[in-house]
């Protein structure tokens, strides 16, 4: 069941869905809504209406991205060692098929694009120029081979992104010219799941809170890879984040 609610609180509509779901729903162009199952996309308008519904052939195996010119990435299956995916219009129109260089354990929607994590480690922008979805740029070696399964990407202010890994390894990458600014190894991140990660960024400084067993650990750095603070707080198992 697919429920919408104002920032009230107040229930605007339901819809049931003959389907699994299984991606959070996300809101695009026109205040259109989509939510996916393993093997099909689905988008509705502001008041409820299901706007259309489209089979994906190639499977969806990660959540649904949005590219920069508005179209949705939905990443799929792999084969022969590379991810395939589906680029849709918001309109539920078919633009291309994609098949990358490589198997992406990882992705999230930036500004530019779509920011992917490979197997091998590389890190890359998958973005949308003169209607063709492209590999703008990649960083190889970005994080180890062994630890991209168990890495994850936020995107970050002053035009930067975070590679943070559970072995307690983080980069921060240079959006713009693709340079790896800062890289630190904190025993205090090992083991955590990246799930149980949060960040916070502004302009001046980048928060990690990590949430593992009974305790919470934050640790927080400067631009320049500066550490700032760090310390532990126990854990209610109602701390969701960063505020």
């Amino acid at each position: 069941k697919l429920s919408f609610y104002n920032p009230n609180g107040i229930l605007l509509w339901q819809k049931e869905v003959d389907d699994t779901l299984t991606s959070k729903p996300i809101t695009g162009y026109d205040g259109r809504v989509f939510v996916h199952s393993e093997k099909k996309a689905y988008c509705f308008g502001i008041n409820g209406e299901e706007k259309w519904e489209l089979e994906i052939e190639k499977g969806i195996t990660h959540n649904l991205k949005i590219l920069n010119d508005g179209s949705l990435l939905f990443i799929g299956n792999t084969e022969n060692g590379m991810s395939k995916a589906t680029r849709v219009s918001p309109y539920g129109q078919l633009l291309e098929d994609i098949t990358f260089a490589g198997n992406i354990t990882y992705s999230t929607s930036i500004n530019d694009g779509v920011l992917l994590l490979f197997s091998d480690g590389t890190v890359g922008l998958c973005s949308v120029k003169n209607n063709k979805a492209e590999s703008t740029w990649s960083v190889k070696n970005a994080v180890s081979k062994e630890n991209a399964s168990s890495t994850m990407l936020k995107e970050l202010e002053n035009n930067k992104a975070l590679v943070l890994s559970n072995s307690g390894v983080f980069s921060v990458i240079n959006l713009k010219n693709q340079n790896v600014e800062i890289t630190k190894n904190i025993k205090e991140l090992k083991n955590s799941s990246v799930y149980n990660f949060s960040i916070y960024s502004d302009t001046k400084k980048i928060v990690i809170l990590s949430k593992k067993y009974s305790s919470i650990y934050v640790i927080g750095f400067n631009f320049q890879g500066t550490q700032l603070f760090d310390f532990s707080m126990p854990s209610n198992n109602k701390t969701e984040g960063i505020y």
